[in-house]
């Protein structure tokens, strides 16, 4: 079970792969995550009741609302609850 985008960071890990290579191989990564980010907004609710509202850039929902959640229970200190509403701007 290995993954074709997998590959580079395992050569790189077992030193198969020569060091300008990996870090050629992860500018181009980082700039194909950067041309598919989208700006999102999350709303959720605390285990207080209160609202969280976080907006910022995304890769896709799920990230957005991982973001959202980590972001979330860092400054409250509060579990979620239920993310209320998901949107891509």
């Amino acid at each position: 079970d290995l993954a074709l985008e997998d590959i580079p960071v395992r050569l790189a890990r077992y030193g198969l792969m020569a060091p300008n290579a990996f870090v050629d191989e992860m500018r181009e990564r980082m700039e194909l995550a950067k041309q598919t980010s989208s700006s999102w907004a999350v709303t959720l609710t605390m285990a207080n009741g209160t609202k969280f509202f976080w907006t910022g850039e995304a890769d896709g929902q799920g990230h957005a609302e991982g973001q959202a959640i980590a972001e979330a229970v860092a400054k409250t200190g509060e579990q979620v609850l239920e993310v209320v509403g998901v949107t891509k701007s």
